[in-house]
């Protein structure tokens, strides 16, 4: 090998490192030196790192306090059009197909549907799971609108799932995600 050939390899394993620790799993690694190298890797690698990386969560907090007014935090679902299902959680539908859910944000994560203006709330999760079709963006999207309408509606904060500030890097973070782990996905299913 000549040098400038080291020097791309090296320049290339270095940034298989970093976004390897960015995105946090071995699959985007293990795809990339599969492209790079031209040899096949087992695709029981990339069905092992499936797990939290195919959720993604938003959080609605409050700002100024520790719970959300009930009665608002109410409101605020109903005017979402949210479903409350058997699991206790909230649920976003479009044409017959989970968009995403909200559950409370402390374990055991549920809702009392009948005791909701009575209840305390310290924040709440919108999350969706990642699956291998087109529909995941449009998941995203209708899960970021209605979770800032949320926190809007109860003068609280938007947050990703590790409690940062969300801001347009932030999303555009998970709006990359989502289309790599789509892309995953979609290639187990070949």
């Amino acid at each position: 090998m000549d040098d400038l050939t080291v020097k791309m390899l090296i320049i290339f394993l270095s940034i298989s490192y970093i976004l390897l620790s960015l995105y946090e799993n071995k699959a985007f690694l293990l795809f990339k030196l599969k492209k790079f190298f031209h040899k096949k890797i087992n695709q029981q690698n990339l069905l092992d790192t499936q797990s939290s990386h195919d959720i993604i969560q938003l959080i609605v907090k409050p700002k100024n306090s520790d719970f959300f007014d009930a009665a608002r935090f109410e409101s605020g679902i109903k005017q979402l059009g949210l479903i409350f299902g058997e699991d206790k959680f909230f649920h976003k539908m479009h044409a017959g197909e989970l968009v995403y859910s909200v559950c409370h944000l402390y374990p055991p994560g549920t809702f009392a549907q009948y005791q909701m203006d009575r209840s305390s709330y310290s924040g709440c999760k919108f999350f969706l799971v990642i699956s291998s079709n087109d529909f995941n963006s449009f998941k995203f999207d209708n899960l970021l609108k209605d979770s800032q309408y949320l926190a809007d509606h109860l003068d609280a904060v938007l947050i990703d799932e590790v409690e940062n500030q969300l801001t347009n890097m932030s999303i555009a973070f998970i709006k990359q995600k989502i289309a790599l782990r789509s892309y995953y996905k979609s290639l187990l299913q070949e």
